[in-house]
């Protein structure tokens, strides 16, 4: 069958009739340009937004150490295992040095151990010994005073270092090697396998204990506020002259990674991150709409035309971070003020 040409004709001037009316309407609702494609020169003022100002800043931490401690052997024999390596560590809570095949147990404390300790026994040396009993698993009360339970928590290592026969009844001086606090770097091995030693006679030698750790402020210029150190993702407070004295966070310190890693370069100081121990609140602006900008100081410009004098903070990802010297700041800022701007 055949279909007329004129008939052809009206259904294809049809279509187009629609598609171009269809093509009207979508230009005519089409949105508006969005904002963030908008020309810049068109947008006169934003919005403030508040973020944590935490003023983190590099710094450099100096440390300062008490004198190197030689570690002696408790007993006259010979050696017959010896685990030291400069830079090092001998291994608290096992055993590094062995004397006529008897594993010695390593421990650490802050008052060398000068005596055998019986039940009933009391002082510093005492207190040491539970406090390192209690950080390998120990549930003593640390009170300085020694116990059936402290003896018995002693015999437990000493035997998981190898000692197949350790005294059930007091702490053996001659069983232990001493060393004043976890993770010491060894700085000489001084005995060798084979050697023949004398009770008192000195094995190793290793960096003596972290005293104190300052941050060197001078001439920077920071908000007031209680601040602290970042090392190896740890924080430590600093007290009012910006120093760390306090013996668990220098133990704390010690224990990081950038410390050994610090000690074994021989480094005194630390490259370490100081910030405030509470942010403060500051405002975040586009750096167009500053003016009068002076040392730390400058003006923005408020959408009902008011100014406000700011204190300049820092910047973070192309913004300005501010805080109002006097008063509060605006909810909107105007990106475009102008160099007339007077602030009061």
């Amino acid at each position: 069958m055949r279909v007329s040409s004129s008939l052809g004709l009206g259904v294809v001037c049809t279509v187009s009739a629609l598609a171009l009316g269809a093509f009207g309407a979508a230009l005519y609702l089409a949105p508006a340009t969005p904002p963030a494609l908008a020309d810049p020169t068109a947008v006169k003022t934003v919005p403030v937004a508040t973020v944590p100002f935490a003023d983190e800043r590099p710094v450099e931490l100096q440390l300062t150490f008490n004198a190197p401690v030689q570690i002696t052997s408790p007993v006259d024999g010979v050696v017959t295992a010896f685990r030291c390596t400069p830079n090092g560590a001998l291994d608290s809570s096992s055993s590094s040095l062995s004397i006529d095949g008897m594993p010695l147990l390593t421990i650490a404390t802050p008052t060398p151990l000068w005596r055998d300790i019986s039940p009933g026994d009391t002082g510093a040396d005492v207190q040491g010994v539970q406090d390192f009993l209690n950080g390998r698993g120990g549930e003593l009360t640390a009170d300085g005073t020694a116990g059936l339970r402290t003896i018995a928590e002693l015999v437990r290592l000493a035997r998981a270092a190898g000692q197949p026969d350790p005294s059930t009844t007091t702490v053996q001086r001659a069983a232990l090697l001493w060393i004043p606090y976890e993770g010491a770097p060894v700085s000489k091995c001084s005995a060798a396998l084979g050697q023949a030693v004398a009770a008192g006679t000195e094995v190793a030698t290793v960096a003596g204990g972290l005293r104190g750790a300052d941050v060197d402020l001078r001439g920077q210029e920071l908000l007031p506020g209680a601040r602290e150190i970042s090392v190896s993702g740890e924080s430590f407070p600093l007290d009012e002259d910006s120093r760390i004295r306090d013996p668990e966070a220098l133990s704390r310190i010690v224990g990081t990674p950038a410390y050994r890693d610090a000690l074994a370069d021989g480094a005194s100081s630390l490259n370490v991150t100081m910030s405030l121990v509470e942010p403060v609140e500051a405002a975040s602006v586009p750096p167009s709409a500053l003016v009068n900008v002076g040392p730390g100081t400058g003006c923005i410009v408020a959408a009902d035309h008011s100014a406000v004098a700011v204190e300049i903070l820092g910047s973070k990802l192309g913004q300005t971070l501010v805080r109002a010297i006097n008063g509060e700041l605006p909810g909107e800022v105007d990106v475009r003020p102008g160099d007339d701007v007077t602030c009061g």
